[in-house]
C-alpha cells in the first residue's frame, strides 16, 4: 500500500510486503532518502525495527456533500413534497 503525492514527487506512507513477514515488510513515512535507494521504501526491510505497528486514519468530511447524497436528498424531498400534495386534497 502506497500513498502519493503524484505532482510534487513525494511519498506519503508506504508499507510494501504487508502480507508477508515482518522481517522482510517496509514501513516508511514520506520520501525515504538513502537506505535502500528506493523513494517509496521497497527493500527497505524495516517493519522488523518497530515494536508496535499501529495505523489510525482519520477523515475530515468536507462540508459539501457528495452527488449520491445530493440525489437521494433531492428524491426524500420530491416525494415529501407529493405526500404532502395527496394530504391537502
Amino acid at each position: 500500500m502506497q500513498i502519493h503525492n503524484y505532482g510534487a514527487g513525494q511519498s506519503i506512507l508506504d508499507y510494501n510486503n504487508w502480507g508477508g513477514s515482518s522481517n522482510y515488510s517496509d514501513i516508511g513515512l514520506g520520501t525515504q532518502v538513502g537506505g535502500s535507494g528506493n523513494p517509496d521504501w521497497t527493500f527497505a526491510y524495516n517493519a522488523g525495527q518497530f515494536t508496535v505497528k499501529n495505523l489510525e486514519v482519520l477523515v475530515l468530511r468536507n462540508s459539501v456533500p457528495e452527488p449520491g447524497s445530493l440525489a437521494l436528498l433531492g428524491l426524500g424531498l420530491f416525494g415529501l413534497a407529493a405526500m404532502r400534495r395527496k394530504s391537502v386534497r
